[in-house]
């Protein structure tokens, strides 16, 4: 009965587009980390935020899902809640500046990388083609240096760094956020096969699966879906209902985990310049390692966004059943959402504050 029912709430949980842990993840992930702050990332943050020298509980949180609520802006013209006109406008001005933000949360690595190419990669590195100058790693990069200038700051504001910087932390953490799946378009469409060499997956004819957006366990629950909401809610201790909305006691459980050794053996170490590259790493060899992408598909198409410009794959996942996909990776998601607080605070504590 139990697996029944979870199976119904997946319904709820992802039968709407995917935002990277939801809102319940990201707001959890931002008050955990901000518990864990220096005085001096404190004194940082407050001063950019315009909150004098301290932070309010709740700052980080309030602040996380900025990125999506922009993104939702643009793709349907919504007002999050408690938005003003100035709100309003500085979400608008900030989709016309920047129209491609949507494809800042991710990038789509091949399962067979062997990582995120870095500065000393070889050049003839077949993964470096699915590298983006605007992708996760890349943002997450720039949103640092933007926060460390002492002078006027490029591309966006300070306020909009933080922003940015607390919510893809979180997402890069997101295994389906740094990886996909891709397939032979014109291969067997009825059992497609996932191909995990980048070389091959760079070959003309192959499209990818949005990270896990195409694969779908029945026509509403889609698999990535299952990682931005169910997963989070199974690690909130709660069930898969889709309406846990209240992130303080996911919050709590990380602050608790983070404060053990469990939680200090994911802290980053090292020039903080060149840790979104090895968190993507990091969230590529678990998404590898743990199957998070299952291979037994059918009825695969190919389709298409953007006017027909960009295609993908979408296929029906066959097995293993949604219920019995969340019961094997809960542990996994968990450590990811962990990660994600223990990282952001790392970072922010890192950060050269001018």
């Amino acid at each position: 009965m139990e697996r029944v029912l979870l199976a119904c709430a997946l319904v709820v949980v992802v039968a709407h587009p995917a935002f990277g842990w939801g809102p319940l993840g990201h707001q959890a992930i931002g008050e955990a980390a901000q518990g864990a702050l220096t005085t001096q990332a404190q004194e940082g943050l407050a001063k950019v935020l315009g909150h004098g020298t301290t932070l309010a509980p709740g700052t980080l949180a309030k602040v996380a899902t900025w990125p999506d609520d922009v993104r939702a802006r643009m793709v349907s013209g919504a007002v999050a809640p408690g938005w003003d006109q100035t709100d309003i406008k500085e979400a608008d001005r900030f989709n016309h500046d920047h129209k491609d933000n949507a494809l800042w949360h991710f990038v789509n690595l091949p399962l067979g990388a062997q990582n995120y190419p870095t500065a000393t990669s070889p050049p003839h590195d077949p993964v470096r083609q699915f590298a983006r100058p605007e992708d996760v790693v890349q943002i997450i990069k720039r949103c640092i240096t933007i926060l460390e200038s002492p002078g006027p700051t490029p591309h966006f504001t300070r306020v909009q760094a933080v922003r940015w910087l607390v919510h893809l932390v979180g997402d890069i953490h997101q295994p389906l956020h740094v990886t996909a799946g891709y397939y032979r378009s014109s291969g067997n469409l009825a059992q497609p096969k996932l191909i995990r060499d980048p070389v091959t997956a760079s070959e003309p004819g192959v499209v990818g699966d949005h990270g896990g957006n195409g694969l779908l366990f029945s026509s509403t629950i889609k698999l990535h879906g299952v990682w931005d909401g169910c997963l989070v809610e199974i690690a909130a201790g709660k069930t898969c209902s889709g309406k846990v909305t209240e992130y303080t006691p996911l919050a709590h459980k990380l602050a608790a985990r983070m404060a053990t050794p469990e939680g200090g053996a994911f802290r980053s170490t090292g020039n903080h310049h060149e840790w979104p590259e090895q968190w993507a790493t990091d969230s590529l060899k678990l998404a590898a390692k743990s199957g998070t992408y299952p291979t037994n598909l059918k009825n695969g198409k190919v389709q298409s966004t953007h006017g027909g410009e960009d295609l993908y794959m979408e296929a029906m996942i066959v097995s293993p059943a949604s219920a019995s996909y969340v019961d094997a990776r809960a542990a996994a998601a968990a450590d990811q959402v962990l990660k994600a607080a223990v990282r952001l605070a790392d970072v922010l504590n890192a950060i050269a504050w001018p």
